[in-house]
């Protein structure tokens, strides 16, 4: 069930305020407890995807499943806001040895899922990303072009299936050989990720780092 953002409002100003990650009362989206172990989680490690690196910022368990659920699922958006800007502190270390990115490019929804969720995880995430010295702008070219099946419970085959011709580039072209970096909220399999990163390719990128906010596999 997805909560409006208004309905979300009317519910914080009928009960305080809970973090998303413990669902203790607290002052902020996540408590101090929560970024605490956030903080010290053992950072997931890298993975090696059809098109170069996937990185991960935190284990998809505990507070971070619950806030990433939280946002997706009840309009917690403050709540992934400083989850991703912790995702961006915990990879700035490894990114930094990166090529610097002409382009930071989220994962884009379906249009569907897009309006009843109001916005995209993975732009929150992609916007901490860009922060980060010498990254280059978000640019949300990326283009569902068609609706894909909900994806829980599909092992990769499958996934990759379904995403199969999902996406395409919109707008100018990147510049040729540039690097990108490419970024969804949750890495499972890395269908996803390796679909995007196939327009991306078509577009111009030559050198593409793949980033998710939390690791999840199956």
């Amino acid at each position: 069930m997805y909560v409006t953002r208004p309905l979300t409002a009317l519910i914080d100003a009928l009960a305080p305020p809970r973090c998303a990650g413990c669902d203790e009362v607290a002052a902020a989206a996540l408590c101090e407890r929560c970024v605490e172990l956030l903080s010290s989680a053992p950072l997931p490690p890298p993975r090696r995807g059809d098109h170069g690196r996937i990185l991960a910022a935190l284990p998809h368990t505990g507070p971070a499943r619950r806030a990433v659920h939280a946002g997706k699922y009840r309009g917690r958006r403050a709540a992934v806001s400083l989850l991703a800007a912790l995702a961006a502190e915990r990879l700035a270390p490894a990114l930094a040895a990166s090529p610097r990115p002409a382009a930071v490019v989220p994962v884009p929804l379906g249009v569907r899922r897009g309006r009843r969720r109001g916005y995209n995880q993975a732009e929150l995430a992609a916007a901490a990303l860009a922060r980060l010295p010498g990254a280059g702008p978000v640019l949300p070219r990326l283009a569902r072009i068609r609706e894909t099946l909900p994806q829980v419970g599909m092992d990769r085959a499958a996934r990759r299936a379904n995403l199969a011709a999902a996406f395409t580039w919109t707008g100018v072209p990147l510049p040729g050989g540039c690097a990108v970096w490419l970024v969804d909220d949750v890495l499972t399999t890395g269908a996803t990720l390796e679909a995007a990163a196939e327009a991306l390719q078509r577009a111009g990128a030559a050198r593409i780092e793949a980033v998710a906010m939390t690791d999840a596999p199956i």
